[in-house]
């Protein structure tokens, strides 16, 4: 089983996420602090997962792929020590602790997570992009 992140650590968290703000400009610590209250946090030999069940179906990027109820966003993952070994055993952990559908975003210019998420058993199954279209990105679904 996963631990979950606790309020003592949310500094510690916020402090990594700070420390990757050219991937995560947009982490803040209220935002945080919120997804931890809600349980909402995995915080584990340095990965850091925040994610949200789906509470109703979801649009998702901008092709036509539509995430269920029940369904999980993965929104963020972070490895605060690459090249540990750990991100993969704790992210396959992660889906089976989930035992539903697993979707995530990623920028289209983040190689090193997209080869990640495909050598973890995710498939691309579409596209979504940000900032006005100036920023494209890829959906990606992991399947039970």
């Amino acid at each position: 089983m996963l631990k979950y992140a606790t309020k003592k650590q949310s500094k510690e968290i916020y402090a990594h996420f700070r420390g990757n703000k050219a991937w995560f400009p947009h982490i803040r610590k209220d935002y945080l602090e919120r997804m931890i209250a809600a349980e909402n946090v995995i915080y584990q030999d340095g990965i850091v997962i925040i994610y949200k069940r789906y509470q109703r179906k979801n649009k998702v990027g901008t092709s036509k792929t539509t995430a269920q109820k029940d369904d999980v966003m993965l929104h963020q993952i972070l490895n605060v020590r690459p090249g540990s070994g750990k991100a993969h055993k704790i992210l396959q952990t992660f889906f089976k602790m989930m035992n539903a559908p697993v979707w995530l975003t990623v920028r289209k210019s983040n190689s090193h997570a997209i080869k990640f998420y495909l050598k973890n058993g995710m498939k691309k199954v579409g596209i979504t992009a940000w900032l006005n279209g100036s920023m494209p990105g890829l959906v990606f679904r992991y399947d039970q």
